[in-house]
């Protein structure tokens, strides 16, 4: 059987389910769940193809049904027309068994797009963290160096300025000490007696101190 589903045409094979189901009436329900089975097991490849058959083989069906009406009883006539009914009933079931399936498989379509989609975005996230994380990264490293700098120059800042207070404050020590040492010093001494000598000088012959030469 599983050969046949795979070797034979499609119309062949449910051509053979449907005079099953039609003409052997004491095993009618249990073929019927067969051919379900079967159907809905290759929904997917041969649907399409297996609902059109059976609704032709339900056409040629309701053919047969008016040739019998001409020669046969009433009760093979309403056992035929019951049988077209339930076989029309099962080709409802299936054009929505196969329009739901068909649903499914565009919305699985649509999930799939939307997995990789969030895939791909993901991916793209993932790739701007790892750039966000290293540009942090940098600039806190380049943070810390210019920290560093800062503090360095705020240092140097306050060793100048300390360095200048204390110039400041030893500033007229030093101006008094380079006054006396000069005042010590042998030119000072020697220009002071030279000075001293012009003064008498110029007090003994009267001679305006403009008018010594700048020699002595």
């Amino acid at each position: 059987m599983a050969r046949e589903m795979y070797a034979m045409p499609s119309d062949v094979l449910l051509g053979k389910a449907t005079k099953s189901l039609l003409w052997v009436s004491g095993s009618f329900p249990v073929r019927l769940c067969a051919r379900r089975v079967f159907v809905l097991t290759f929904l997917p490849y041969r649907a399409p193809l297996c609902l059109g058959v059976l609704v032709d083989r339900n056409i040629e069906l309701r053919k047969q049904i008016e040739e019998v009406r001409a020669g046969a009883g009433p009760e093979a006539i309403a056992a035929a027309e019951q049988r077209a009914s339930d076989l029309e009933a099962e080709a409802t079931k299936l054009r929505s068994e196969i329009k739901r399936a068909l649903d499914l498989e565009v919305e699985t379509t649509r999930l799939k797009a939307e997995v990789k989609a969030a895939g791909e975005q993901n991916k793209e996230l993932q790739a701007l963290v790892r750039v966000t994380r290293t540009e942090t990264r940098l600039a806190r490293k380049e943070a810390a160096s210019l920290q560093q700098k800062l503090e360095d120059a705020l240092a140097e800042a306050k060793r100048a300025s300390e360095a200048l207070a204390v110039e400041a404050d030893q500033r007229p020590e030093k101006d008094k000490k380079l006054i006396e040492d000069y005042k010590s010093s042998s030119g000072f001494q020697l220009g002071l007696i030279r000075s001293r000598q012009t003064t008498w000088a110029t007090g003994q012959l009267g001679v305006p101190l403009v008018g010594i030469s700048l020699g002595h």
